[in-house]
């Protein structure tokens, strides 16, 4: 799921000419004893955009042999097929959420921007072959600072199979990119072009929740890998270089005790947890669900009938940034009392 926020004082001319036939492919190499190879690889469309080109990109070493017109694939990084072991080629479907057998040969399949291609070494004995490991799924925050007051944020963006900064920025603005060997280097985001002359460039830079700042880039954008909760930033700037003045907003998140309360019990809500990020959290906003509110950082609340119920947690920092939190808690109905009785005699006779 993807959410934009848009805060602007000055327009941006969007360029929605087609890009230079580039397209970016994801690819898969999963040599079938736990070890696999995620990489990004840049085709040219139409003419050397076919899986057997991207596998040619990705791979080290790459053993062929043609049959006519189609190629079949006899090694790649010097694992051979043995039978019954064998490479077989897979595209993803994101509609259907799930890897498909390669149809055709893999010269003889065209691929598409933002195609997911995996080889995988299996045994083949049965038919159809056991498909890969799902492609993982990460979730990040984006900004794109255009250096004249106009900034964007794009929350919650999902990234399928490689989770670079490159791909973010792929899937939430539209790109101008050149290849420098193996890096790429963006030129212009959203029709906005680096200018040599006046010394302005599009430069990322990353959140380091540890010390709550941003820090440049260090690496290539299709070279550094982001996990869940990164966020990332493209700042279009001149020298001397420096971040973008934007902060993330803060990440709301708590806790409560007891896990599953009963009746009449109190219940700590504490959100010592949530993440400031680049101002101070000022205030701490609950609903509990049934209808009461509260407010503060720690907070007690009794819930007066059994049910599930969704707490919503809002969080507002200095710099009038904010983020919300939701879990369900089950509250349960108290035991009942405790069935005791005594019997008198001690003992009992017969007759």
């Amino acid at each position: 799921m993807l959410a934009c926020v848009l805060i602007t004082t000055q327009r941006v001319n969007v360029a929605v000419t087609a890009s230079q036939r580039k397209i970016a492919v994801d690819v898969l190499l999963d040599y079938g004893n736990g070890t696999r190879r995620w990489s990004t690889c840049i085709l040219s469309k139409p003419g050397n955009d076919t899986v057997y080109n991207a596998t040619q990109a990705v791979a080290t070493t790459l053993n062929v042999t043609w049959y006519g017109s189609a190629v079949l694939v006899d090694a790649i990084d010097d694992v051979w097929n043995s039978d019954p072991y064998y490479w077989m080629w897979w595209y993803w479907n994101f509609t259907e959420s799930k890897w498909v057998l390669g149809p055709v040969a893999c010269n003889q399949y065209a691929l598409n921007d933002g195609d997911i291609i995996a080889w995988y070494y299996e045994n083949c004995s049965a038919w159809p072959p056991p498909s890969p490991i799902n492609p993982p799924v990460t979730q990040v925050d984006v900004l794109l600072d255009y250096g004249n007051g106009t900034v964007q944020w794009y929350e919650n963006v999902d990234l399928i199979g490689v989770a670079s900064v490159f791909k973010a920025t792929k899937a939430v603005a539209f790109l101008n990119y050149s290849l420098w060997g193996d890096d790429i280097f963006i030129v212009a985001i959203n029709g906005l072009w680096n200018n040599y002359a006046a010394n302005y460039f599009w430069l990322y830079w990353y959140w380091n929740f540890t010390s709550m700042s941003w820090n440049s880039g260090p690496v290539a954008c299709n070279k550094y890998l982001l996990s869940d909760g990164d966020i990332v930033a493209w700042y279009y700037e001149t020298s001397p270089w420096g971040p973008p003045s934007a902060t993330p907003h803060p990440v709301a998140n708590f806790t409560w005790t007891p896990s599953i309360p009963k009746v009449g019990e109190s219940v700590t809500f504490d959100a010592s947890t949530s993440i400031p990020n680049g101002g101070t959290i000022v205030k701490y906003e609950w609903s509990f669900g049934d209808g009461e509110h509260g407010v503060g950082k720690i907070v007690s609340h009794v819930y007066t009938a059994a049910d599930t119920y969704t707490v919503t947690l809002n969080v507002s920092d200095s710099n009038g940034l904010w983020n919300i939190k939701q879990e369900q808690i089950l509250v349960v109905q108290p035991y009942g009392p405790k069935a005791e009785f005594t019997a008198t005699p001690d003992t009992a006779s017969i007759g």
